[in-house]
């Protein structure tokens, strides 16, 4: 009987995932269709992709990986191997070689990273018995809102890939699938690979799972990390003479850093891109890359020293933005920084994030006071401290934001299920 009951539970599930294929190619032509139309230097007549033009960064980086095997871009008139992390350029080059053309690219790009939130829901699903409705309920929370899914069909930032593994990572977490920690190490080793704002998170979540978890299993993670840290550290001193960790992960994070360390961050965010913001010493000639990002540390660490005050006030603001913001944020135009305009796929993504945290410190209330507890409670607390820590520091944006979102509306449902 039981063996009857998984057979029909698979054509169930693979009716479900052929149909949501289906709909995230359809929703991949469409985006890649308005990408060009808003950026059509990104391609060239025949839709093949203009990998030098890509944003970011990016471009320099991936051309150079494409044509001349080498991980390095010239950013800064200056030779950078550690600029960008390297699971994007990876991902675009690798299919870049089995075709140049853009909407084969998105597509495929697509298909891999839904497929592993499908993955990730289904083992969710089973390991808690639940109905057919319950996962489509899953798939309906990632796909449901515009500019959540317009970020995640997106391949010009990593934010694509925050937004997809991060609440795949925190569906498997709170599983009691047998693989859950093999699918969390290989998780954890992609998003500490993806973005330096996933540093804490990386470092954080598999210390926990090794302390609360009883499974001998739970080092994994813990592998799948030092795997992460190894790699990356390697590859930057044999490059650089140095190793990349932390706040250095990357040697352009100085800079970025310096555009929130700057006198003119609070009249600028967050209705325009910090990108706008000029400081005078942006031009200075560098010979290494480690002294671009030394140069731009010692000006940030003397702009908190001088400026106290200010960096608290400018914390606050990017926690406004985070917990209420509605509006549009970071726009390349100079004219009107006061003129807003509400993004309606935010107000959703405000209300349910703001009631999964009052929920989420009611639970805690009550484990002070009846000690009980459960563990998705602590799960999701160290997603939310570890997820938005580094934005706070430095600064957030919408497309920042979607991975907790996302994962927020999960614990919603988790929790109601409960």
């Amino acid at each position: 009987m039981k063996n009857i009951i998984s057979h029909y539970n698979k054509i169930n599930f693979l009716k479900i995932y052929f149909i949501f294929i289906f709909i995230t190619c359809a929703l991949s032509i469409i985006f890649t269709h308005q990408l060009i139309q808003m950026h059509p230097n990104l391609i060239t007549s025949n839709n093949n992709l203009q990998i030098q033009n890509i944003p970011f960064a990016y471009g320099d980086l991936i051309y150079n990986l494409i044509n001349s095997k080498q991980y390095v871009s010239y950013e800064f008139g200056l030779e950078m191997y550690l600029s960008r992390l390297p699971i994007l350029p990876l991902i675009i080059s690798f299919l870049y070689t089995i075709s140049k053309n853009i909407y084969f690219i998105v597509i495929i790009k697509n298909i891999i990273l839904f497929s592993v939130f499908f993955y990730c829901a289904i083992i969710f699903t089973l390991s808690h018995n639940l109905q057919k409705k319950h996962l489509i309920l899953l798939l309906i929370i990632f796909l449901y809102n515009p500019y959540n899914l317009i970020v995640n069909l997106n391949f010009v930032y990593a934010d694509f890939l925050t937004g997809v593994l991060v609440p795949s990572l925190f569906l498997v977490c709170s599983s009691t699938n047998k693989n859950k920690y093999l699918i969390s190490s290989i998780i954890i080793f992609v998003l500490y690979l993806s973005k330096t704002n996933m540093f804490f998170l990386s470092l954080s979540l598999p210390l926990f799972i090794f302390i609360i978890e009883k499974n001998i299993k739970k080092i994994l993670p813990l592998v799948g990390l030092i795997l992460a840290l190894s790699i990356w550290g390697v590859f930057g001193l044999i490059k650089t003479d140095r190793i990349p960790f932390g706040p250095s992960n990357i040697t352009i994070n100085s800079w970025g850093l310096s555009h929130v360390l700057n006198e003119e961050f609070k009249d600028t965010y967050p209705q325009k891109t910090v990108d706008l913001i000029n400081f005078k010493d942006k031009r200075k000639i560098f010979e290494k890359e480690w002294d671009f990002y030394d140069f731009y540390n010692q000006r940030n660490i003397l702009y908190i020293k001088n400026n106290k005050k200010e960096f608290i006030e400018n914390i606050f603001l990017k926690i406004k933005f985070i917990f209420t913001d509605v509006y549009v944020d970071g726009s390349q135009s100079k004219d009107d920084i006061d003129t807003k305009k509400i993004r309606f796929s935010n107000i959703p993504n405000k209300i349910l994030f703001n009631i999964s945290i009052l929920i989420l410190i009611y639970n805690f209330y009550k484990l002070f006071k009846y000690k009980k507890y459960e563990k998705i409670d602590f799960y999701f607390l160290i997603f939310i401290t570890m997820y938005l820590f580094p934005l706070i520091i430095g600064w957030a944006t919408s497309k920042h934001l979607v991975g907790i979102f996302i994962t927020s509306k999960i614990y919603l449902m988790i929790k109601y299920l409960k």
